[in-house]
């Protein structure tokens, strides 16, 4: 048997389609295709986005990469402006950027006293994403996110 765990902190729907039911609603409606590819190859940048963090040394820039691609601010994501927060606590951003919670908080501080982000409660929101940016990529940060 198949198993998945999923975790929510915004709403979500989950479903699982057997495959049978799939093809029958493929051939009703071919366009429906695009759809899942186009989500499936979000996917699979958010994925491949994710390792590429965990390849960075620096902590600091580490935890500012997973924060940007959390908050849907980061490349290969369309900008999703309206969030502009990680709905995310100290423990799982902790496990997120393999480092101890006691080594997050006061990188999480030294980002909140230079302004670029708050924290909040199982939340932090972003409040310099352009920083942000710079500190992970440095000159060649993102001006603008591919389809935005």
């Amino acid at each position: 048997p198949r198993r998945v765990t999923a975790l929510a902190r915004t709403d979500a729907h989950l479903a699982r389609v057997p495959v049978a039911a799939l093809r029958a609603l493929l051939a009703g409606a071919p366009q429906w295709w695009r759809v899942i590819g186009t989500s499936a190859l979000e996917y699979g940048d958010i994925t491949v986005a994710a390792y590429g963090d965990m390849l960075i040394q620096d902590t600091t820039r580490r935890c500012a990469a997973a924060l940007l691609r959390l908050s849907g601010l980061r490349s290969p994501r369309r900008a999703r402006l309206e969030l502009a927060s990680a709905p995310v606590t100290r423990s799982e951003l902790a496990t997120l950027v393999n480092v101890s919670r006691a080594t997050l908080v006061p990188i999480l501080k030294r980002l909140e006293s230079a302004g670029l982000l708050e924290q909040g409660y199982r939340v932090i929101r972003i409040r310099d994403a352009a920083r942000l940016q710079t500190m992970v990529f440095g000159d060649a940060a993102p001006t603008e996110s591919p389809g935005a």
